[in-house]
């Protein structure tokens, strides 16, 4: 039901909250927000169903209790769901616009995405060059990123459709 709300219906929302946090302009508000979203919950949710039952129950057989059991055998089984759902969240919100222009207020702690669209407004002209060169630099590190986890990330894809 959520994820049928459009995002800049809920951005007076998200700024009110995140302004009774005093989280407005501080990157922890772009953050919390991209690591809070619905798809990674049902991502998550979809992980942790094809974990089985019968290594929490034996790990509580063996005196393990509550988040000993979630750290010592959940978290290190699940390091490729884990790494999807990180690569997932970072390529979704690395070119992220709404939610940077709305919560980021001042120059020095806007995103590469606010950066480049204010290349166009600097000067009163278009200097396409100049924002091909930005645009083509900021893919640097999403695909350093996928070379590094790409093993995980495709583990985590196949057992998120695994049965």
């Amino acid at each position: 039901m959520i994820m049928m709300v459009p995002q800049a219906a809920l951005m007076v929302p998200l700024f009110k909250m995140m302004a009774g946090w005093n989280l407005v302009n501080t990157p922890w508000s772009v953050i919390f927000l991209s690591i809070t979203t619905i798809f990674l919950i049902f991502f998550f949710k979809q992980g942790f169903k094809l974990f089985s039952d019968d290594i929490i129950e034996a790990a509580k057989i063996d005196g393990a209790k509550g988040f000993k059991t979630f750290y010592a055998m959940v978290v290190p089984s699940m390091k490729s769901t884990f790494a999807s759902g990180t690569i997932l969240s970072f390529l979704s919100n690395w070119n992220a616009f709404l939610i940077p222009l709305i919560m980021l207020q001042t120059d020095d702690q806007a995103t590469l995405s606010l950066l480049i669209s204010g290349l166009s407004t600097v000067s009163y002209e278009t200097n396409y060059h100049i924002q091909r060169l930005a645009i083509a630099l900021t893919t640097i590190p999403i695909l350093f990123l996928f070379i590094f986890v790409q093993r995980y990330f495709m583990e985590g894809m196949q057992g998120s459709t695994k049965r």
